[in-house]
């Protein structure tokens, strides 16, 4: 899996994590305009997809995140992560 993802935890530690994030959901800036504060995390990969990026119009995701390339997981279906 992309270096970096993570598993956030949206109502703090739990022994489930309840969204994984591998792109702007890192950024202090989109959890807070998001959820309305920071999350917790941990280091995690999702077995079966890869990496990619794709190029986003939008003025508000590109203001909030501040760049244009966005990272995506699409399905590979391999036997490992990406």
């Amino acid at each position: 899996m992309p270096d970096g993802a993570l598993a956030l935890h949206l109502h703090g530690p739990s022994t489930m994590p309840l969204l994984f994030s591998y792109g702007t959901l890192q950024l202090e800036s989109v959890q807070m305009s998001t959820f309305g504060r920071l999350l917790k995390g941990e280091t995690d990969e999702i077995v079966g997809f890869e990496q990619c990026s794709i190029i986003l119009d939008d003025p508000r995701v590109v203001s909030l995140s501040g760049k244009r390339e966005h990272l995506i997981v699409k399905f590979n279906g391999g036997p490992t992560a990406g």
